[in-house]
């Protein structure tokens, strides 16, 4: 109604140019100073109008024009003119307002963006700081204790132990007791129903994706990844019940799972609220179908869009946790298991029995290579 308001007030200048006294500006042209003055006012105390004070700078705009209007030394008209013009560009700026779809109660007005282009109004929340051990204390104990699902959102992935009791094959003991593969822990999970989802940006390390291989109920889709190289946010989310949020990757020295002196400065906030804890789900929701994909201006270089991986999956009914998740950038690092029921052939040994090589030994080996040429 705002911009109905500017435009019949515009109009009444407008008519102002009738008037033709140079020395003053008529009754009707204060009248409508008058008039613009209370919208400029009662825009301004509308509480909460616009994050952005759109509205005030409309107000302001309107005030100029009411200073303009009682100028005593232009002629009517040529203040009309201005005033017209100016309050043409405030009707413009207040219909790209967009009204929220649900009538709050502070009345907020937000301009139209994309889904991830938000910001939520101030309200109390209750929230839990966290930051180094803490996050292991209670972001992995909470992951540990979830009974239907776990949804992560992470740049990196790495490989982390974690303490508890360990079945044949996890033992690694340390100083201060016995630690084990997080992933097993998240084979437990996935043994008993939960629902595993990790959306990441980077190539998950090699000791991961080993241990991916290695369980195979996580490889046959009970840990379910998608990888888009936009995905830069961290958040973890246990049952729909607790949400983090914060600057820790899925990594050890991000989650506080190393020891003091190694872990990484990190913080976040854990908290129960469900408005946040339904924006945030819709969100990874959004990246996690690929609803994102069709307007990314990176679909060039991304190593598999998420739209069609989902197509894919939608039409062969796989569900593998590696199924169209490239590792290296060109294709999937790892490939579904072989038709044998083998291990799959990536973080598995060669023929030869020969370890692969890689880092100190891979230069180990050039080097032998080259010495092997000159003899």
């Amino acid at each position: 109604m705002t911009d109905q308001i500017v435009a019949k007030r515009a109009r009444r200048v407008v008519a102002a140019k009738r008037v033709a006294n140079n020395a003053r500006v008529s009754n009707d042209g204060l009248v409508a100073a008058d008039s613009l003055a209370r919208v400029a006012t009662k825009i301004c105390a509308m509480p909460k109008r616009s994050a952005n004070a759109t509205a005030d700078d409309a107000a302001a705009s309107l005030e100029g024009v009411a200073r303009k209007l009682r100028a005593p030394k232009r002629s009517a008209n040529a203040t009309a003119d201005d005033a017209a013009t100016s309050l043409e560009r405030v009707a413009r700026k207040l219909r790209g307002l967009k009204r929220t779809s649900k009538q709050r109660a502070d009345d907020v007005y937000v301009v139209e963006r994309e889904p991830f282009d938000l910001h939520l109004p101030a309200r109390p929340v209750n929230i839990e700081l966290v930051g180094g051990r803490a996050h292991y204390e209670r972001v992995i104990a909470a992951v540990l204790a979830a009974h239907t699902s776990v949804w992560i959102a992470t740049a990196n992935v790495k490989g982390m132990m974690v303490e508890g009791a360990a079945r044949p094959g996890e033992r690694r003991t340390q100083k201060r007791g016995t630690y084990v593969s997080m992933v097993s822990r998240l084979d437990a999970l996935a043994a008993k129903g939960v629902e595993l989802r990790l959306l990441h940006a980077e190539i998950p390390s090699g000791p991961f994706r080993e241990e991916i291989a290695a369980h195979p109920r996580l490889l046959a889709g009970g840990l379910e990844l998608a990888r888009c190289p936009r995905v830069h946010m961290k958040a973890v989310i246990v049952d729909g019940a607790v949400l983090y949020l914060g600057s820790a990757n899925w990594t050890g020295a991000g989650l506080g799972a190393k020891g003091s002196g190694k872990r990484n400065f990190e913080l976040g906030v854990i908290t129960d609220d469900a408005q946040l804890l339904d924006q945030v789900q819709a969100l990874f929701e959004r990246v996690w179908s690929g609803a994102e994909c069709a307007g990314c201006k990176l679909r060039e270089v991304c190593p598999g869009p998420l739209d069609e991986h989902r197509a894919g999956l939608a039409s062969n009914g796989a569900r593998s946790a590696m199924d169209g998740v490239p590792m290296d950038g060109a294709r999937p690092a790892m490939d579904v298991a072989p038709v044998d029921g083998a291990r799959p052939a990536i973080g598995a040994r060669p023929k030869t029995g020969a370890p692969p090589a890689s880092g100190s030994r891979a230069k180990r080996s050039r080097r032998v290579a080259r010495s092997s040429q000159r003899t």
